[in-house]
């Protein structure tokens, strides 16, 4: 009995022994899995910041808390979502070859109502790009840049302008004389379209080169208001010069009555053309002729100094003045975006880093978390060139 006892307290403890490095096993197996996962989703958000340093992007635009977020981030870094829309964006603008050119113009009702439906049908996809920004930033991020505001406004105008437009063509407008009839003249008005200016503003909202080249543009103005009050002053006073020495003088049947010196706005305009090098002849030539030299008495030479002077000091030095300070400029802003596109690039790769970071700050991450940032950023990427 006693060797018996013996050997069931030996079993229990045994038994005791097995269940408890199961139940360590079992707990170190759950403690990997968590470190599995958190290394995964910390692997997943470097990635995010690594494509926010490729692509330029707003730094965390993506990070709007929300699964349907993240999805409507990944679906617009496809090739197939921008391919899209920008097939949409210029099928818009083409719509201006085949609807009618005034509200008045004589236009079928079917064939109005088809054009109007197509155009709702891509205002309505502008509206729901703008909506998915809105989704995936948050109204804070959405805000921050001013060309999604100019996008959705642009975008909601167009489609309520088509949507009215469409109502007048259907409801209002009850035969295919349209807006011959005497109801559709009355109206017309609701025909007239005029938000479809705004078309090529959605074009250059959307597209980051194009908006980059239209804000340059805009940013280039102030810097030209020197060079425009020194040509402003020199087309002044020779237009005043010119009234002094060729009023009258320009009164021929062969010449154009708008370029002539009969006062002062008339010679601006003269001098005007002739600082753009277009149509200068017809500014020039009557000065040498039998009116002004006799009539007005202005010797030849004297002409010719006044007009060669003027295309000198105008042309030669005041234009290519003006495309230097355009130069400048551009050149200095290029240097801008290009030092804020470098500290972008540096502030995300640092998020990725510090995301990754499950260490002390000064050992190195291993290869091969590189190497799984890399080919989650690029699906694409094989092992060699993730490497």
């Amino acid at each position: 009995f006693s060797e018996l006892g013996a050997t069931a307290s030996s079993a229990d403890s045994l038994a005791c022994d097995v269940e408890k490095s199961s139940d360590d096993s079992e707990d170190d197996g759950l403690e990997t899995d968590d470190a599995t996962r958190s290394t995964r989703h910390r692997v997943s958000l470097a990635a995010e910041y690594v494509r926010d340093a490729l692509d330029g992007s707003t730094h965390l635009t993506f990070r709007c808390e929300s699964r349907f977020a993240r999805s409507v981030a990944r679906a617009q870094r496809t090739k197939t979502y921008a391919f899209v829309l920008s097939t949409c964006l210029f099928l818009n603008l083409c719509l201006v070859f085949v609807e009618p050119n005034t509200r008045r113009s004589p236009f079928a009702k079917t064939q109005r109502t088809r054009v109007l439906l197509l155009e709702l049908a891509f205002t309505s996809a502008f509206v729901f790009t703008a909506w998915l920004d809105l989704a995936r930033l948050g109204t804070e991020r959405f805000r921050a840049k001013r060309w999604r505001s100019v996008f959705a406004a642009g975008s909601a105008a167009l489609f309520v302008d088509a949507l009215v437009a469409l109502f007048a063509a259907t409801r209002l407008i009850r035969d295919d004389a349209g807006v011959s009839s005497a109801f559709g003249r009355a109206h017309s008005w609701l025909l007239a379209r005029p938000t479809r200016c705004l078309r090529p503003l959605l074009v250059i909202a959307h597209f980051r080169p194009t908006r980059r080249l239209v804000a340059s543009a805009a940013k280039t103005l102030p810097r030209l208001r020197s060079t425009v009050r020194l040509i402003g002053a020199l087309i002044l006073a020779w237009s005043t010069l010119g009234v002094q020495l060729y009023q009258g003088a320009y009164d021929v049947a062969d010449v154009d009555d708008r370029g002539n010196f009969d006062n002062a706005f008339d010679g601006a305009v003269a001098m005007t053309v002739l600082l753009t090098t277009e149509n200068f002849p017809d500014v020039m030539r009557p000065s040498l002729g039998t009116t002004a030299t006799t009539t007005n008495g202005v010797p030849k030479p004297v002409s010719a100094v006044f007009f060669v002077s003027f295309i000198v000091l105008g042309v030669w030095l005041g234009m290519s003045l003006w495309t230097s300070v355009i130069f400048e400029t551009y050149k200095q802003q290029h240097r801008h975006k290009a030092r804020g596109a470098r500290a972008h690039e540096q502030k995300a790769l640092i998020a990725a880093y510090s995301v990754l970071q499950d260490s002390p700050a000064d050992e190195p991450l291993p290869a091969e978390t590189w190497i799984a940032v890399a080919k989650r950023a690029r699906p694409g990427l094989s092992d060699a060139h993730a490497r």
